[in-house]
């Protein structure tokens, strides 16, 4: 888990794409704002954290088939 000054000033964007069955496919870092001097050390940490997961997560269940086009990308 990240820690340390200003960790909480980091925000990190994500793309998930699921199959119709709710399978992860990808995931993909989009933008991490928030950055400063102090918590620059902990960004990549913070990255592996949020991927491992929503890896963990997977498969993600209740999402209706019909409309998979609509959910695909998150």
């Amino acid at each position: 888990m990240p820690s340390g000054v200003d960790v909480e000033k980091v925000k990190t964007r994500v793309t998930v794409r699921l199959t119709r069955s709710g399978e992860l496919t990808a995931i993909t870092a989009i933008e991490q704002t928030g950055e400063t001097p102090s918590n620059r050390p902990q960004l990549k940490i913070i990255e592996q954290c949020i991927t491992s997961s929503i890896k963990r997560a997977a498969p993600f269940s209740g999402l209706d088939p019909a409309y998979h086009e609509g959910w695909e990308l998150i």
